[in-house]
């Protein structure tokens, strides 16, 4: 038997620390795109600010190539960052 959510719970802000790339989704397809992907060790996610539509330009593309540690939470295999770190080697 699964273990469901109570409704209404909240979800917990993930913390993940990763390099921003430019990255292809569903590639050779008609709805084949480029992203801002974070890198991490064990996981790639796309990502981009919570408070910024998807149907406007990822300001995090500015960032491509740089380490960073972000709070967020995922949603619909979209990470939606609200604090954002540069990490500065």
């Amino acid at each position: 038997m699964q273990s469901r959510q109570p409704t209404g719970h909240i979800e917990q802000p993930l913390q993940l620390t990763g390099r921003l790339e430019l990255r292809t989704f569903y590639a050779n397809t008609k709805r084949s795109y480029a992203g801002v992907c974070l890198v991490t060790e064990k996981e790639e996610y796309l990502i981009r600010p919570a408070d910024v539509p998807a149907t406007q330009e990822n300001p995090l593309q500015s960032l491509l190539g740089k380490n960073v540690t972000v709070k967020g939470r995922l949603q619909n295999e979209v990470f939606l960052m609200e604090e954002l770190l540069i990490i500065h080697y």
